[in-house]
């Protein structure tokens, strides 16, 4: 089972396009929102940044993505230094998906009053309130859950390949817990809330790219 981390990143890349567009406050003029990953990997290089700068570029064509690579998923102050780089380049908006490094994130966010997104999973907790603007999340639990009773029941295809995404329900955006409606204005909850209906009835789908 394959992930569509195309929608994910596309996700996450339209709130953030959103965020440093609005008036919410830390959102520049620069229109720069950033992306620090652990490390490159195909999936990072083929769906989860292009994926990123497309659904930032639905928003306005002229928002920059600047693409920070950590090369470790454990120095969170190198990935403080990393995005206070940022920040001082006019980024307002950061995704974080650098694993036990994204606190280092998180940490020059709240000192500059600047703006959180999260992979893979609900992680408004980690700074309520206004740090952690978004969250999409991959429904692994249940991906495993389904797959392991198809198994057992004799019903589970060998070798084949299946491509999930959000019309599946695998693949979503995080915008029930309280505190993305806390952390959001209202104005870009609304224009968020159009693309998320669109792109989980299917009306919007973004392919996975063909080396998959």
């Amino acid at each position: 089972m394959l992930y569509n981390q195309v929608e994910q990143a596309a996700m996450v890349g339209y709130l953030g396009g959103l965020i440093t567009k609005s008036k919410m406050p830390g959102a520049t003029p620069d229109l720069k929102i950033g992306l620090i990953a652990g490390q490159q990997y195909p999936a990072m290089d083929e769906m989860i940044v292009p994926g990123y700068e497309r659904g930032a570029k639905e928003v306005d064509p002229d928002i920059e993505v600047d693409f920070r690579v950590l090369g470790n998923w454990c120095d969170a102050n190198k990935a403080g230094d990393l995005a206070n780089s940022m920040i001082d380049a006019g980024v307002d908006v950061i995704l974080t998906a650098a694993g036990g490094a994204n606190q280092g994130v998180i940490q020059a966010a709240q000192a500059r009053g600047k703006y959180v997104l999260y992979f893979d999973d609900d992680h408004y907790e980690l700074a309520p309130g206004t740090i952690v603007v978004g969250c999409a999340a991959l429904r692994q639990e249940r991906a495993v859950f389904e797959r392991v009773i198809e198994a057992v029941e004799g019903r589970l295809p060998y070798g084949e390949a299946v491509i999930v995404g959000f019309s599946d329900g695998y693949v979503d955006f995080v915008d029930s817990n309280p505190l993305y409606e806390e952390a959001v204005s209202s104005e870009v909850r609304e224009q968020m809330a159009v693309m998320l209906d669109k792109i989980r009835g299917g009306e919007i789908s973004l392919e996975v790219p063909r080396f998959w």
